[in-house]
């Protein structure tokens, strides 16, 4: 459904996440809720409706008129690549997580994405790095959101910081780390 490309016409925001709590859909929500009228930003968010409710509140957020956000649902993990290219950013909100895979492959991709601030995300993108909000906030999400949007000396240094890290996850950078963690190891 998307271009090669980012559109022009509007700003498109990638959200690549199952509906269940711990990933925390509803800040989305309310961070758009929070941006000016004249915003260009829509969220295109991907994922499984593991819970029922909050499945219903995406349904209901994606008929409302004028909304700016979009469940879409399951997506192909072979589509990733295409709908990271023609996104402006992507974003992760979660309140716990892992080493979510949705930020891996943004980075790899060189789409910056923009993260909450818990652990695992800092440890993924790194410590410099620009494109992080205090994670349950939706007031600074917003804020981020719309300083992606406005100022492109800023999204220019998040593309650039995310193709710098993207490098670390690749299967290249994984093969080589795995062989220095080897080395590296006490011979028994």
């Amino acid at each position: 459904p998307f271009g090669p490309s980012p559109p022009e016409d509007l700003f498109r925001v990638l959200y690549l996440a199952h509906l269940r709590p711990v990933k925390e859909p509803r800040l989305i929500g309310e961070a758009l809720a929070l941006l000016p009228p004249g915003s260009r930003i829509h969220v295109d968010h991907y994922g499984v409706a593991e819970d029922e409710e909050l499945g219903r509140w995406a349904r209901e957020l994606t008929t409302t008129s004028n909304s700016r956000y979009r469940w879409r649902g399951p997506v192909e993990r072979g589509q990733v690549p295409s709908l990271l290219a023609a996104s402006h950013v992507s974003i992760n909100v979660s309140s716990v997580e892992g080493g979510a895979n949705a930020i891996a492959e943004s980075l790899v991709g060189g789409t910056p994405v923009l993260v909450s601030d818990i652990p695992a995300n800092l440890g993924m993108v790194g410590p410099d790095y620009s494109g992080v909000f205090p994670q349950g906030s939706a007031q600074s999400l917003a804020e981020l959101l719309l300083r992606t949007e406005q100022d492109v000396s800023f999204l220019g240094n998040l593309r650039t910081a995310a193709k710098n890290r993207g490098k670390e996850f690749t299967p290249k950078a994984e093969r080589q780390a795995w062989r220095d963690l080897l080395q590296d190891r006490p011979k028994s």
